[in-house]
Formats: C-alpha cells, structure tokens, sequence
C-alpha cells in the first residue's frame, strides 16, 4: 500500500477523476453514472472474488481480480487496485496443481482488507460525488483500527 518511493497510497487519487471528468468533457451525466455504477458494483465484485477463491477457481478468481484491480484504477482507487494487484501476484505464484488448497487460503488472507480498504474508497467516491469532503475524524479513527495507514500522500 506503498508508492516505491516509500509514501502511503491514497485511497482515492482525486486527480484520475478530474480527469476523467475532464475527457468527457460536457458529460457531466455520463460520470457521475460511471462512478455511481463502480459503487454499486463493488460489492458484487468482492463476492464474486470470494466465490472463486473459495471453490479453488482460478481461472474465475484471476477474471474476478482483474476486474477490482482495473475498474479501481480507472476511478483513482489507488489503495483498493493495489491490494488487488497483491492479491493478483500471488495468484501467478500459487502452485497450478493445489488451487482447491491455496486459493481458499488466499482468500482469508485478502478479503477482510479488500472489503475494508472498498467499503472506504466507495464512501469516499459518493463524497465525491456529493461534493463534500469526506475526512472525519470518527472514520480516520475506524480505519487506524482496522490496520489502514491514514496518511494522505496525494489528494484525497
């Protein structure tokens, strides 16, 4: 959850967003659905990760990673794609022939932390879009707690 040169990463990178905004130009609609659409799909992407991971699918677990990994950096996620990314790198390590025995141990090792960090970076993506600033002490508090670094190394 590091950048290489030892800062935290965000969970969110406001940048990628105001670009995106920006390449759609007078789209304003279009977005806003975008990231709407993100929000009310992670959940599903998460428990579409789980599934896999618990059956020993990697085939579905490496398409469902993919998909969290990719959609988070599209809208800026920097935290959630790099779990993700972690979470895909050891995918490629694990032994092809022990799937049924290593992915569900994967999964108890990656999931707590990539609900948490993307139940976090939607809260702060509907912020976003609400247009209000989405750092309270009560939820820097919460996410000390659950072992997430609260530093914001990019604007947040």
């Amino acid at each position: 959850m590091t950048h290489s040169n030892g800062s935290i990463l965000p969970f969110l990178d406001r940048t990628v967003l105001d670009r995106l905004r920006a390449d759609l130009e007078d789209h304003e609609g279009v977005w806003k659905a975008l990231v709407q659409a993100f929000i009310e799909r992670l959940p599903y992407r998460v428990e579409r990760l789980r599934l896999a991971l618990a059956a020993g699918d990697f085939p579905a677990a490496m398409d469902a990673v993919l998909s969290l990994k990719i959609s988070s950096q599209r809208l800026g996620g920097e935290r959630l794609a790099d779990l993700a990314q972690g979470l895909q790198m050891e995918l490629h390590n694990s032994p092809g022939t022990e799937h049924a025995l290593t992915l569900p141990q994967l999964a108890e090792a990656h999931l707590e932390p990539l609900r948490s960090c993307g139940s976090h970076t939607a809260y702060l993506l509907q912020a976003h879009l609400e247009g209000r600033r989405s750092s309270t002490p009560e939820l820097s508090s919460a996410l000390r707690l659950a072992g997430f670094p609260t530093q914001v190394s990019a604007p947040e």
